[in-house]
């Protein structure tokens, strides 16, 4: 096949991928298409690719079939793989369609592919930053506003349509029949997962036209309750519907009331303790610094006390040094030495003594079988 010549267009096959990325000519700029050809012809060749694939010129081979054009010029370009093939395809309708291509959407995929292209998307760029031109003398833009500037628009314009190119396909329906429109689609973008713009849609009467003012105070909706929810402050955007949001909220405020009626209850059972302690620590000091009750009796509480010390010291002298003792050496010595071993008799008489002292003046009887006679243990 040759690069260049007349070709009937009964051998030309569209573009796969033309529609996805622009639609057809339609109303005052498609009449005056087929106007203009049915005056002077096709005066400018179609691209067209060694399989005889439109590159640039679908809707001028689509004016022919109306026109019943049979052939035309054509300029055959070798490609080596479909991203060249889309990367022309797109470069050029643009260029002769200028922004005729009134499909927001199907814009912002354009500039979505020619980003990625060029690598801005990624931050690198597959030509030399100071290669603005290539060998084929082709214009590279080095930057998205160099990008967005050559196609007469500007940086944030152009970042616009490609917000476009990522909305759902149920906000894309109704910003094609009109309901919603693009300056109301991109701040329901800028601002809404696609979740919650699933959610916006459902929520509104979508027969009427979905008013930029609308969306708006739906946006707030959201934002307002994900500023009243910190739990949800890190969570995936994606997750937090405004359904979600509600639901979360409502347990929040439930907790909350628990919680509310929890503390309530401890701050009473807190004021309680509070008073009886301090009615406690009242008698107690009073108890303290009385010698007797009025009626004579010693004070039960004092008494406790002495007596709960002197147990506490008979136990430490039963246990860790009278018990202990008969195993101590100097108990031998003491056996074999008349006046020590008389001196000890002599105090554990009297610690005897002391015993059943204690035992008549509590009431207790003296069981004299249960009396160790120190001297007869010694003699037996």
């Amino acid at each position: 096949m040759l690069s260049e010549g007349k070709i009937k267009i009964s051998e030309l096959k569209p573009h796969p991928q033309n529609n996805f990325y622009f639609d057809d000519m339609e109303g005052d700029a498609w009449d005056s298409l087929l106007q203009s050809i049915s005056t002077s012809n096709v005066t400018n060749a179609i691209t067209i690719t060694q399989n005889k694939v439109i590159i640039s010129g679908h809707q001028r081979i689509r004016a022919c079939k109306v026109l019943g054009i049979e052939e035309v010029s054509y300029k055959m370009i070798e490609y080596e793989n479909e991203n060249q093939e889309i990367k022309d395809l797109i470069e050029s309708n643009l260029r002769q369609r200028v922004l005729g291509n009134t499909n927001p959407v199907k814009l912002g995929r354009c500039f979505s592919f020619l980003n990625d292209w060029y690598g801005f998307e990624k931050g690198i760029n597959q030509y030399s930053m100071s290669k603005v031109f290539t060998s084929s003398n082709e214009y590279v833009p080095s930057n998205q506003t160099e990008l967005a500037e050559s196609y007469g628009i500007t940086k944030q314009t152009m970042n616009n349509y490609m917000r476009m190119a990522s909305m759902i396909p149920e906000l894309e329906d109704l910003v094609d029949t009109g309901i919603v429109t693009k300056d109301t689609a991109l701040a329901i973008i800028r601002n809404l997962s696609s979740d919650e713009q699933r959610e916006l849609i459902a929520s509104l009467d979508i027969t009427k036209k979905i008013t930029k003012k609308e969306a708006k105070e739906y946006i707030k909706t959201i934002k307002e309750l994900k500023a009243e929810n910190k739990e949800l402050k890190d969570a995936s955007p994606d997750s937090l519907t405004i359904s979600t949001l509600k639901i979360e909220k409502e347990q929040l405020e439930k907790e909350n009331k628990i919680l509310e009626s929890q503390k309530k209850i401890s701050d009473d059972l807190a004021a309680e303790y509070k008073s009886q302690s301090e009615e406690y620590m009242k008698v107690k000091e009073k108890l303290a610094h009385m010698g007797t009750k009025p009626n004579g009796d010693y004070n039960t509480f004092n008494a406790a006390v002495k007596i709960t010390e002197l147990n506490s010291s008979l136990m430490d002298l039963l246990q860790n040094q009278l018990a202990p003792l008969k195993y101590q050496q100097y108990i031998y010595a003491i056996k074999e030495n008349k006046i020590l071993r008389t001196n000890l008799i002599s105090t554990l008489h009297m610690l005897n003594d002391w015993y059943e002292t204690m035992l008549s003046y509590l009431g207790e009887e003296t069981n004299d079988e249960n009396i160790i006679d120190i001297e007869m243990e010694e003699k037996i």
